[in-house]
């Protein structure tokens, strides 16, 4: 048998969202993913997210983010941050707000209700 080390950083959904919530920001820089549950998990928290301007992720996130390029050819990364470490009280509010609406175009139901249309139509 073999021996493993398995450390648990985190043990509950609550603990992922205090971590999101009480964070400065959540920072995304891959250029290619999937659909990510992570920049949800962070709008549920209302952790701002910054985002690598690439894949997907500004079809998810729309204007509810602050985008940077980050790539073999460029990148604006710190001064992304920089410009977002700044915001003040009332900006950083209203990228929260638009965070929320944006949630809510996304939940398990209407996941469940489209796999469900798309399997009928298979079929």
């Amino acid at each position: 048998m073999e021996d493993r080390f398995i450390h648990e950083f985190i043990k509950t959904d609550q603990e992922m969202l205090d971590l999101y919530h009480y964070a400065l920001a959540f920072v995304y820089p891959s250029s290619y993913e999937g659909f990510r549950l992570p920049i949800l998990e962070a709008y549920k928290a209302e952790c701002p997210v910054l985002l690598n301007h690439a894949s997907c992720f500004p079809e998810i996130a729309e204007d509810a983010a602050v985008y940077f390029h980050m790539d073999e050819k460029r990148t604006d990364f710190e001064e992304q941050f920089e410009t977002f470490y700044y915001l003040d009280g009332i900006e950083k509010k209203k990228l929260i707000e638009k965070q929320n609406e944006r949630l809510k175009h996304f939940s398990w139901k209407k996941s469940a209700l489209e796999l469900a249309n798309i399997y009928k139509h298979i079929n």
